[in-house]
């Protein structure tokens, strides 16, 4: 039968339509990507008649009433599917939609986004740790400088700063390591639901900052730990706790290979949109239609960077603990050479994750705008202040409050006050005192006798 015939105002070729109305061609394609299987008609009904406006003007066509155009699309334009080709109507459309008015469709999807590790309050997290990480790393590195340290503490503001700062990096990298370590725990627990149970979804937007964000958390606190490991203490139970992070790093990074491999999750280059259709929040739509792949692609790359990078610091780390001179049977002029290669790498290692921090960071801040651009709409969560986000910024807290405590009352009284009586801090000089005055008593009394006579 002629799809024509009784219709003489159609074209003779379907793929005569020009469609020009990008904000219907949006409220049609927002409802049918969705579903797959809903076809919003009043809207069709509309976008043909837009279609059909070219044609009809060129041939001096009278144009449908919309009980005409209603006819033809279910008679038709939707059932058939070779009406003068291949393609029915309702690809067309969508092929228009798709290529010429994404941000008309985009934002009326629903995007949400994932607040919980890209909304406003942990950007915040994500700055002041780097930025916190930087000012303690600055300030340990150039006292460890002596040169340079007593020019500093020459005066007394610079000297109660850097002292405040020396002795509030112990919670400051306890805070670090928790933060690092609850990033991990719920980035490992995120994928091994998304592996095991293809029902979840885990959309590819959500799993790629999962995996980045959670391991770049790792760069800061190592940042911290390279400059003041030497004066910490508890070194044991420090060794315990990274080698955990190291553990749970290598999780995270095998977890999100497996995931990018998992049968339905990666299709031809491209998620599948099978189960895209199956996501009742829309992410894998969105991902699907709205995310610049380009961008994409390019946030992989970097994240593949920012891997090698927390490889490279884990195999220091090991180089460091198994060529330690310390702890083997070297000959001096072998561990002398083996010390100033370790240092070499120390000094690289450190540069490298003070570069990384920001670098890092900054490169996240860039394709967290550029990947949707203005497409995500007013659904999407990442633009809010979560009750969450809001706790997690409480971990920074006790930083702040422990620099201002120290630079107030002195390490002296302020650490004090951090253990409960009979004990109390003593400096190491005064015990250093006291013991001089044991062993040499006797001496002290003749002196101070002949000095009385």
């Amino acid at each position: 039968m002629n799809s024509t015939a009784g219709f003489p105002w159609l074209p003779p070729d379907i793929y005569s339509l020009e469609f020009t109305n990008c904000t219907l061609a949006g409220e049609w394609a927002a409802v049918y990507w969705r579903s797959e299987t809903d076809y919003p008609l009043f809207a069709l009904v509309d976008l043909v008649r837009n279609g059909l406006s070219p044609w009809l003007t060129r041939n001096n066509l009278t144009p449908p009433t919309d009980g005409d155009v209603m006819k033809w699309i279910m008679d038709y334009g939707i059932i058939l599917d070779d009406y003068t080709g291949p393609w029915p109507l309702w690809y067309l459309i969508n092929e228009y939609a798709a290529t010429s008015c994404l941000d008309e469709v985009c934002p009326r999807i629903g995007w949400q986004g994932n607040s919980d590790l890209a909304g406003r309050g942990m950007l915040v997290n994500y700055i002041l740790q780097a930025a916190l990480a930087m000012l303690y790393w600055t300030a340990l590195s150039l006292d460890q400088m002596s040169w340079i340290s007593r020019y500093l503490r020459t005066s007394e503001a610079t000297k109660r700063i850097l002292t405040a700062l020396q002795h509030s990096t112990r919670v400051f990298l306890d805070g670090a390591v928790i933060f690092t370590s609850a990033m991990l725990l719920a980035a490992a627990f995120t994928f091994t639901q998304a592996v095991s149970d293809s029902t979840v979804p885990l959309p590819l937007y959500s799993a790629l900052i999962t995996a980045y964000l959670s391991l770049y958390s790792i760069i800061p606190t190592s940042l911290i730990y390279l400059v003041a490991s030497a004066k910490l203490r508890r070194t044991r139970a420090r060794i315990i706790i990274w080698g955990f992070m190291a553990f749970l790093a290598a999780l995270v990074a095998s977890l999100w290979f497996a995931l990018m491999n998992a049968p339905g999750f990666w299709t031809s280059g491209k998620f599948s949109e099978e189960k895209a259709f199956k996501d009742p929040e829309h992410q894998y739509i969105f991902d699907f239609f709205c995310m610049n792949q380009g961008e994409f692609n390019g946030f992989k790359k970097a994240f593949y960077s920012l891997l090698g990078v927390i490889g490279n610091l884990f195999i220091s780390a090991l180089a460091k603990a198994f060529l330690n001179p310390d702890y083997q049977n070297w000959s001096p002029k072998v561990a002398q050479r083996i010390r100033q290669t370790l240092q070499y790498f120390r000094i690289v290692t450190n540069l490298s994750c003070c570069l990384s921090t920001w670098a890092f960071l900054g490169i996240y801040l860039r394709y967290r705008r550029v990947l949707f651009g203005n497409r995500a709409g007013i659904t999407n969560k990442e633009k809010d202040f979560s009750f969450g986000q809001v706790l997690a910024l409480s971990t920074w807290i006790p930083v702040i409050i422990e620099f201002a405590y120290i630079y107030c009352k002195g390490p002296r009284e302020a650490l004090t006050g951090k253990i409960m009586a009979p004990f109390y801090v003593v400096s190491s000089k005064d015990t250093e005192d006291l013991q001089f005055e044991k062993e040499h008593r006797h001496e002290l009394l003749r002196v101070t006798e002949e000095q009385g006579e």
